[in-house]
């Protein structure tokens, strides 16, 4: 973000004729997961599955993604940035709850970055 609040770059024309090349050659990942919470068991495509569907996709058009993590007033948010090779670049954040243990935060930003990443790319693991 820049220090008038932008989450994209002054200029995206490049980056969006990238990204809409390449939302015609993404396909949807795959659901390779599965998960029970009592007696409600569903299928779920994990971060690796997400990437796997994006990275080649992505770099045949000069884009790449990039997600670390920032303070933002003393909290934790993931930022999701999709930049391309022309400088352009564009930016979400997604606030993060703080956990107590290490495994449970580890899981939070695993699933923020799954959903971020899918959401800026515009796509959906398939049924």
């Amino acid at each position: 973000m820049d220090e008038n609040g932008a989450m994209q770059s002054p200029t995206i024309g490049e980056l969006a004729k990238a990204l809409s090349a390449d939302q015609a050659l993404i396909k949807a990942p795959k659901k390779t997961r599965e998960a029970n919470i009592g007696t409600y068991k569903y299928q779920y495509a994990d971060l690796g599955d997400v990437i796997e569907a994006v990275g080649d996709v992505l770099s045949k058009n000069g884009l790449a993604r990039h997600q670390p993590i920032a303070q933002r007033d003393g909290h934790s948010v993931l930022v999701t940035k999709i930049l391309h090779t022309s400088g352009e670049w564009i930016s979400s954040e997604y606030p993060l709850k703080a956990y107590d243990k290490p495994q449970e935060q580890g899981s939070a930003i695993t699933y923020a970055r799954r959903y971020s990443l899918s959401s800026m790319l515009g796509i959906a693991a398939e049924d």
